[in-house]
């Protein structure tokens, strides 16, 4: 005990002549909140008061600056009245009062104001206690700090403001409270960016009115020449792009890249700012209008496109790959754009740089509702692409009946041919076209007898005189052949109307019947070959006029022996269950003839060519026969 006493005394000495070892006991005492002792050792230090009472420890903290992060008011109180320092800063440069302020300490901090506390001190970063008092929204230390003379208006390294910094994060109570103070509204950061700009690209519109009624300048431009316009219009704040423009935001100012706040806009799809902006002065040309247009058109907003039309646009601009506006709305399907656009003068011809027009493009995406719209407005059916398409051939080639038949009401020509030399009807000819779309077809060529379209008329011509040129192709049948390549024989009819039934015939066994290789004639819904007797006595696809068609025109087709067969099948009495393949049909059989007078040879061993009704086989000897018999005729 005795040694203790001793080692106590001759801390006591050692302290008294070392102020560093005071100070570090003070530090120490205060730290535990060890108010009696603190005050004891103040007495006992009078003479070195001063100095021990400032110290720092190896974090640059004096005893004011400990006691003030604990919010220990009692020992805060006593060190001030003992003379302690209120702005002795830290490492940091921090004073007692940042890190009060900071913590939200009140008491410490109205102690540390009422003995002259500099609120306007700012650590190495700049921020002052009135900066880290707003961004933690102590409002009444906020309230205090500006009542004791905080300025609202330093920044710190970044060029942030209480103000900035607040209607960044939306603390409204506070951005009120500065407001009522000398605070600066138009302090831009570093980047140019003021406290206004910011509100309005986080969309805080209660903030950019309040900052309005201040005088902020809704033109003030940041680093990259963008007002506070641009990140309303680019963010689609419509209400506070409309606010802005109401105080006078210039909708024409251009940035860096010399884009617009429209250019912003549309960039982004805002129609409604789009539309604000073009209706309170927004240059078209300063923005792009080509390209604007374009994507006007291409998502349909009429409005805007009327709006952009109003100044000037050019309805028939085009693009890189000579696209017009009024393709860009035909392929997007926005037909109510697309017709403004051919309304106000769009020329429905232009071609692309493939020679495409929007006709054939149209018939080729298979958009039924812009092929009619495109044929109402007078669209040219018969402008070909860089290939020598034309829109009817495309319209071939897909199988595309419905189309085929608008366009050759509207005028196409079947006849024209491609680069290539391919007609249109080599492609109805092909296996591409089902029985039910060469079906669709034949009923949009032929649609009211007698009046025969002109082009039904032109398009079976083309149909029998390049069966006939094939035909010539073939030397022992060539001789045949009517030297005016019309297989149609006008004796053999009475009258026109009998004439155009006898080609409807001709042209629905020319639709129905040809593949690629061959002239194999088919029916729907089975091979035509593969029908049973009953099928054929009760189908209705047989209205053929056999008396005037059959024997004159099936000379087109080869006739194989199972189509030789199905032939006899086809011409057989009704009670064909009394028929064998050895009788012969007629009267004396006891068996209904049918409706025209074709008598047929049923001995398989038979010459086609006796008693068959095909009269024209009777005019070919044995060579010319089997030359038919085995040539295949194409398109």
């Amino acid at each position: 005990m005795e040694y203790i006493q001793k080692l106590s005394l001759m801390l006591a000495l050692l302290c008294a002549h070392s102020p560093s070892l005071s100070a570090g006991t003070l530090h120490k005492l205060v730290k535990n909140n060890k108010i009696d002792e603190v005050m004891d050792f103040l007495n006992k230090n009078k003479d070195k008061k001063k100095e021990i009472i400032n110290a720092k420890n190896s974090d640059g903290k004096t005893p004011l600056y400990q006691a003030s992060s604990k919010n220990r008011v009692e020992i805060t109180k006593l060190l001030l009245e003992n003379g302690a320092d209120v702005n002795i800063m830290n490492n940091y440069g921090e004073t007692p009062l940042y890190l009060a302020s900071s913590k939200g300490y009140l008491n410490i901090v109205k102690l540390l104001l009422e003995k002259s506390a500099n609120p306007n001190i700012a650590n190495k970063y700049k921020e002052t206690p009135l900066y880290l008092a707003c961004s933690n929204n102590l409002i009444e230390i906020t309230e205090l700090l500006l009542e004791k003379g905080a300025n609202p208006n330093i920044h710190n390294e970044n060029g942030w403001t209480p103000l900035y910094w607040a209607c960044c994060n939306y603390k409204l109570d506070i951005v009120k409270l500065l407001l009522k103070k000398d605070t600066d509204v138009n302090i831009a950061d570093n980047n140019g960016e003021t406290p206004l700009y910011q509100a309005c690209y986080f969309g805080y519109l209660d903030i950019v009115e309040l900052l309005l009624k201040k005088g902020a300048n809704v033109n003030l431009a940041n680093k990259n020449k963008e007002t506070p316009l641009y990140p309303a219009c680019s963010k689609g704040y419509v209400d506070i792009a409309k606010l802005l423009i109401k105080h006078g935001a210039d909708v024409n100012i251009s940035n860096k890249n010399k884009e617009t706040t429209l250019h912003w806009a549309y960039s982004k799809g805002y129609k409604d700012i789009i539309e604000l902006l073009l209706k309170n002065g927004a240059n078209v040309n300063s923005a792009d209008k080509k390209t604007l247009l374009y994507w006007a058109c291409f998502h349909g907003y009429k409005d805007i496109a009327t709006l952009l039309l109003n100044g000037g646009a050019n309805v028939n601009i085009t693009n890189k790959n000579g696209e017009t506006l009024l393709y860009l709305a035909c392929y997007s399907h926005k037909l109510d754009t697309a017709k403004l656009l051919i309304k106000r003068g769009a020329n429905v011809n232009i071609s692309n740089t493939h020679g495409c027009t929007l006709l054939y493009q149209a018939c080729r995406d298979y958009k039924l509702d812009t092929v009619n719209l495109l044929l109402k407005s007078d669209a040219d059916v018969n402008i070909a692409d860089n290939d020598g398409l034309t829109p009817l051939y495309c319209a071939c080639y897909l199988g595309y009946a419905d189309i085929v038949k608008l366009l050759l009401e509207k005028g196409a020509n079947p006849t024209l041919k491609s680069n290539k030399g391919k007609s249109p009807l080599s492609l109805i000819c092909s296996q591409k076209w089902t029985i039910e779309q060469r079906e669709t077809l034949l009923t949009s060529l032929i649609p009211t007898k007698p009046n025969l379209s002109q082009n039904a008329k032109d398009f079976i011509e083309l149909a029998i005189t390049t069966l006939a040129k094939q035909m010539q192709n073939n030397p022992t049948i060539a001789p045949k052949v009517p030297q005016n390549n019309d297989l149609r024989e006008s004796k053999a009819v009475d009258n026109p109307k009998q004439e155009i039934a006898c080609i409807e015939d001709f042209v629905r066994i020319l639709l129905f019947t040809f593949t690629p290789d061959k002239m194999a004639l088919y029916t729907w819904p089975k091979n035509f070959f593969q029908l049973n007797e009953d099928e054929i006595k009760n189908s209705t696809c047989f209205n053929l006029s056999l008396s005037q068609f059959m024997p004159r025109y099936l000379r087109l087709a080869q006739l194989s022996k199972e189509q030789f067969n199905f032939f006899k099948k086809l011409l057989k009495f009704e009670q064909a269950d009394a028929i064998t393949d050895k009788q012969t049909c007629n009267k004396k059989d006891g068996v209904r003839t049918p409706p025209f007078d074709i008598h047929i040879n049923f001995h398989k061993e038979a010459d086609p060519r006796e008693n068959t009704g095909f009269s024209f086989l009777n005019g070919l000897n044995e060579k010319e026969l089997n030359a038919f018999q085995n040539s295949t005729l194409l398109i």
